[in-house]
């Protein structure tokens, strides 16, 4: 009898137990964090597209300055009949750096989409009853705007869940705000961590291709250091050969920082998912390094930009 009492009291406890952890206080601190997180990452990625947009445009200005095959009829505007006239327009051989800012435009909708979603969550985690028509209208905005950046960021609609704050974590979020019980707020990150997935992969992809473009760009310029080179005297060569080392070292460290980029995104996701786990059993999620990542991203892109500016004004003196 005594086995049975005492087996009951520990069932007993831990029914306890279990109701106290899933109505306790979520902290909105992981929250913050991570909203912190996906600013410096945002920060970061639009840093390293606005040094590669740069970059390219100097080297198109290049090829037709430094004996490139550019043809100048590429920089001539040519304004087609039809769908879209009078207004639209075309540029018969686009150059690498219009295709960078598209990509620098596409990746600044996606960010804005993380940084609006990571707001949301901030205020859902510290919601009450009270709040409960202001959080609604806010997911209803963020589904529409997230359907929308997916069509815009090329998404097939069809092939993952990509609607940020769906019907079912619109549905868990009012159960959250009115019960304030764990699970509600976990069903709503888990609701979402498909979309998040799936645009964490955009963003990722957009590192894989700004990473092939930053490659092109250094064959292009190697090519013109090549022909430079082989014209050169003997005494200006140990400059050039400076010139060129440079050059590599820049081209690998952006290389690294669009590696960081890339695995940034995907680890957004993955501490998304760590995050649904963490507000289920009350535990902690450590996004430092993602947050470290963002900071060094932007440290050195502007170190970049001065080293840069340093050999452009040394390349001007006499």
């Amino acid at each position: 009898m005594n086995t049975i009492r005492h087996a009951l009291w520990l069932w007993l406890l831990a029914v306890a137990l279990g109701g106290c952890a899933a109505t306790a206080p979520v902290k909105t601190d992981d929250f913050v964090a991570y909203h912190d997180a996906v600013e410096s990452l945002s920060a970061g990625s639009a840093a390293a597209l606005a040094y590669e947009r740069e970059w390219t445009y100097r080297n198109y200005l290049a090829s037709f300055t430094e004996g490139g095959a550019a043809n100048p009829a590429a920089v001539i505007l040519d304004f087609p009949d039809g769908p879209g006239a009078p207004f639209a327009w075309t540029l018969s051989d686009a150059p690498q750096y219009i295709a960078i800012q598209d990509t620098e435009a596409r990746l600044a909708e996606l960010n804005k989409l993380f940084s609006d979603y990571s707001s949301l969550l901030v205020e859902l985690s510290g919601a009450t009853a009270n709040d409960a028509g202001r959080i609604t209208g806010l997911g209803e905005a963020l589904n529409k705007n997230s359907l929308s950046a997916a069509r815009a960021l090329g998404m097939k609609p069809d092939a993952k869940p990509v609607a940020l704050f769906s019907a079912a974590a619109t549905s868990a979020a009012q159960a959250y705000v009115n019960h304030r019980r764990r699970t509600s707020l976990q069903a709503v990150l888990r609701a979402n961590q498909p979309a998040v997935d799936a645009f964490a992969k955009l963003g990722a992809d957009a590192a894989r291709i700004s990473a092939v473009g930053i490659k092109t760009e250094y064959q292009n310029d190697t090519k013109r250091w090549v022909e430079r080179y082989v014209k050169a005297a003997a005494s200006k060569r140990g400059k050039l050969i400076e010139e060129q080392l440079a050059l590599n070292e820049r081209t690998i460290a952006q290389l690294d920082a669009l590696r960081k980029i890339h695995d940034s995104y995907l680890l957004l996701a993955k501490k998304h998912a760590e995050l649904a786990n963490s507000v289920g059993t009350g535990g902690r999620v450590d996004f430092r390094r993602l947050i470290d990542n963002g900071q060094q991203l932007r440290d050195l892109y502007k170190r970049l930009r001065t080293a840069g500016e340093q050999q452009l004004n040394a390349g001007d003196s006499p």
